[in-house]
Protein backbone atom coordinates (compact mmCIF):
# COMPACT_ATOMS: atom_id res chain seq x y z
CA UNK A 1 0.00 0.00 0.00
CA UNK A 2 1.37 3.45 -0.80
CA UNK A 3 1.50 5.97 1.86
CA UNK A 4 1.44 9.76 1.35
CA UNK A 5 3.13 12.07 4.39
CA UNK A 6 1.99 15.54 5.33
CA UNK A 7 4.59 17.39 7.78
CA UNK A 8 3.99 21.09 8.98
CA UNK A 9 5.86 23.06 11.88
CA UNK A 10 5.59 25.82 13.82
CA UNK A 11 7.43 27.61 16.53
CA UNK A 12 5.75 27.96 19.89
CA UNK A 13 6.96 30.78 21.94
CA UNK A 14 6.40 28.74 25.12
CA UNK A 15 8.24 25.53 26.44
CA UNK A 16 7.78 22.31 25.18
CA UNK A 17 5.99 21.46 28.38
CA UNK A 18 3.40 24.42 28.05
CA UNK A 19 2.68 23.65 24.59
CA UNK A 20 1.69 20.04 25.50
CA UNK A 21 -0.25 20.94 28.49
CA UNK A 22 -2.28 23.73 26.13
CA UNK A 23 -2.78 20.23 23.82
CA UNK A 24 -4.10 18.44 26.66
CA UNK A 25 -6.59 20.75 28.16
CA UNK A 26 -10.40 21.03 27.53
CA UNK A 27 -11.45 22.87 24.74
CA UNK A 28 -7.80 22.48 22.64
CA UNK A 29 -9.20 19.99 19.68
CA UNK A 30 -12.33 22.77 19.61
CA UNK A 31 -9.88 25.77 18.73
CA UNK A 32 -7.72 23.28 16.72
CA UNK A 33 -10.35 22.79 14.13
CA UNK A 34 -10.90 25.26 11.79
CA UNK A 35 -14.90 26.54 11.30
CA UNK A 36 -15.00 24.94 7.97
CA UNK A 37 -13.74 21.64 8.60
CA UNK A 38 -15.23 18.55 10.65
CA UNK A 39 -12.40 16.26 11.45
CA UNK A 40 -11.46 13.58 13.99
CA UNK A 41 -7.74 13.74 15.57
CA UNK A 42 -7.52 10.15 16.24
CA UNK A 43 -9.16 7.99 12.70
CA UNK A 44 -11.24 5.05 14.19
CA UNK A 45 -12.49 4.38 10.67
CA UNK A 46 -13.05 6.64 7.67
CA UNK A 47 -12.69 7.35 3.83
CA UNK A 48 -8.32 6.61 4.59
CA UNK A 49 -7.34 2.79 4.61
CA UNK A 50 -4.60 3.95 6.83
CA UNK A 51 -4.31 7.56 8.83
CA UNK A 52 -1.37 8.16 11.52
CA UNK A 53 -0.66 11.62 13.39
CA UNK A 54 1.98 12.30 15.34
CA UNK A 55 2.19 15.70 17.44
CA UNK A 56 5.93 16.30 17.68
CA UNK A 57 6.69 19.12 20.91
CA UNK A 58 10.48 20.10 20.56
CA UNK A 59 12.22 22.46 23.25
CA UNK A 60 13.75 25.20 21.23
CA UNK A 61 15.60 27.16 24.66
CA UNK A 62 13.87 27.48 27.92
CA UNK A 63 10.52 29.20 26.52
CA UNK A 64 10.23 28.20 22.70
CA UNK A 65 9.46 24.99 21.38
CA UNK A 66 8.48 23.84 17.98
CA UNK A 67 5.07 21.76 17.13
CA UNK A 68 4.95 19.30 14.41
CA UNK A 69 2.42 17.64 13.05
CA UNK A 70 3.37 14.42 11.12
CA UNK A 71 0.59 12.30 9.38
CA UNK A 72 1.33 9.48 7.42
CA UNK A 73 -1.85 8.29 5.65
CA UNK A 74 -2.87 5.53 2.29
CA UNK A 75 -5.67 7.04 -0.08
CA UNK A 76 -8.52 5.26 -0.81
CA UNK A 77 -8.80 3.74 -3.83
CA UNK A 78 -5.63 2.28 -4.06
CA UNK A 79 -3.08 3.95 -7.38
CA UNK A 80 -6.28 5.76 -8.81
CA UNK A 81 -7.23 7.27 -5.93
CA UNK A 82 -3.48 8.58 -5.09
CA UNK A 83 -3.47 9.73 -8.66
CA UNK A 84 -6.56 11.94 -8.85
CA UNK A 85 -6.75 13.09 -5.05
CA UNK A 86 -3.61 13.19 -3.66
CA UNK A 87 -3.44 16.91 -5.03
CA UNK A 88 -6.74 18.04 -3.28
CA UNK A 89 -5.77 16.26 0.29
CA UNK A 90 -3.04 18.01 0.19
CA UNK A 91 -4.21 21.26 -0.30
CA UNK A 92 -7.11 20.34 3.13
CA UNK A 93 -4.24 19.35 4.95
CA UNK A 94 -2.27 22.21 4.15
CA UNK A 95 -5.28 24.73 4.85
CA UNK A 96 -6.26 22.52 7.97
CA UNK A 97 -2.54 22.62 9.47
CA UNK A 98 -2.22 26.52 8.84
CA UNK A 99 -5.28 27.21 10.98
CA UNK A 100 -4.26 24.98 13.71
CA UNK A 101 -0.82 26.24 14.01
CA UNK A 102 -1.70 29.88 13.45
CA UNK A 103 -4.23 29.21 15.96
CA UNK A 104 -2.17 27.39 18.21
CA UNK A 105 0.63 29.43 17.98
CA UNK A 106 -1.19 33.02 18.68
CA UNK A 107 -3.33 31.34 21.80
CA UNK A 108 -0.11 30.63 23.53
CA UNK A 109 1.56 34.03 22.91
CA UNK A 110 -1.80 35.54 24.35
CA UNK A 111 -1.91 33.18 27.51
CA UNK A 112 2.22 33.24 27.75
CA UNK A 113 1.26 37.30 28.27
CA UNK A 114 -0.40 36.95 31.29
CA UNK A 115 1.02 33.36 32.49
CA UNK A 116 1.62 35.28 36.52
CA UNK A 117 -1.66 35.67 36.90
CA UNK A 118 -4.22 33.86 38.82
CA UNK A 119 -6.24 31.48 36.81
CA UNK A 120 -10.23 32.50 36.71
CA UNK A 121 -13.59 30.95 36.75
CA UNK A 122 -15.97 32.66 34.36
CA UNK A 123 -19.44 32.48 33.35
CA UNK A 124 -19.80 33.38 29.70
CA UNK A 125 -23.47 34.00 28.38
CA UNK A 126 -23.85 33.61 24.61
CA UNK A 127 -21.73 30.41 24.74
CA UNK A 128 -22.92 28.45 22.23
CA UNK A 129 -23.23 32.11 19.59
CA UNK A 130 -20.48 32.96 17.08
CA UNK A 131 -18.01 34.51 19.52
CA UNK A 132 -18.52 32.12 22.69
CA UNK A 133 -18.12 28.89 21.07
CA UNK A 134 -14.55 30.31 20.67
CA UNK A 135 -14.07 32.04 23.90
CA UNK A 136 -15.26 28.92 25.68
CA UNK A 137 -12.29 26.56 24.59
CA UNK A 138 -9.64 29.58 24.28
CA UNK A 139 -10.29 30.32 28.00
CA UNK A 140 -9.96 26.56 28.96
CA UNK A 141 -6.88 26.41 27.41
CA UNK A 142 -5.34 28.80 28.95
CA UNK A 143 -6.02 27.27 32.11
CA UNK A 144 -9.28 29.27 33.24
CA UNK A 145 -11.99 27.45 34.50
CA UNK A 146 -15.43 28.54 31.82
CA UNK A 147 -19.25 27.57 31.57
CA UNK A 148 -21.54 28.34 29.60
CA UNK A 149 -24.41 29.72 31.14
CA UNK A 150 -27.64 28.79 28.72
CA UNK A 151 -31.13 30.85 29.22
CA UNK A 152 -33.56 28.91 31.39
CA UNK A 153 -36.11 29.38 28.56
CA UNK A 154 -36.62 31.43 25.93
CA UNK A 155 -38.11 34.31 26.78
CA UNK A 156 -38.60 34.17 30.42
CA UNK A 157 -36.07 37.09 31.01
CA UNK A 158 -34.08 34.15 33.88
CA UNK A 159 -30.61 32.70 33.12
CA UNK A 160 -29.34 29.68 34.61
CA UNK A 161 -25.60 28.42 35.34
CA UNK A 162 -24.98 25.25 33.21
CA UNK A 163 -23.16 23.78 36.26
CA UNK A 164 -25.44 24.87 38.56
CA UNK A 165 -29.21 24.49 37.60
CA UNK A 166 -30.63 26.06 40.76
CA UNK A 167 -28.69 29.40 40.39
CA UNK A 168 -30.92 31.74 38.78
CA UNK A 169 -29.95 35.64 38.26
CA UNK A 170 -32.64 38.12 37.30
CA UNK A 171 -32.31 40.53 34.67
CA UNK A 172 -31.94 44.78 34.77
CA UNK A 173 -33.95 46.15 32.71
CA UNK A 174 -33.32 49.88 31.33
CA UNK A 175 -32.86 52.05 34.28
CA UNK A 176 -31.67 49.78 36.06
CA UNK A 177 -34.83 48.75 37.74
CA UNK A 178 -34.62 44.43 38.68
CA UNK A 179 -37.30 42.89 35.97
CA UNK A 180 -38.80 40.00 37.95
CA UNK A 181 -38.41 36.30 37.00
CA UNK A 182 -40.92 34.63 35.64
CA UNK A 183 -40.16 30.57 36.33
Amino acid sequence: MHTESFIRRVRLPVSAEEAFAWHARPGALERLTPPWENVRDVAISGPFPSWNHLHRFEPDGPDASWLEDRIEYAMPGGALGSAFGASIVKRRLERMFRYRHDTAAADMTLHAKYADRPRLTVGVTGASGLVGSSLLPFLTTGGHRATGIPRASKGSGVFCAGEHPGARWGIRGLGGKKAAPRV
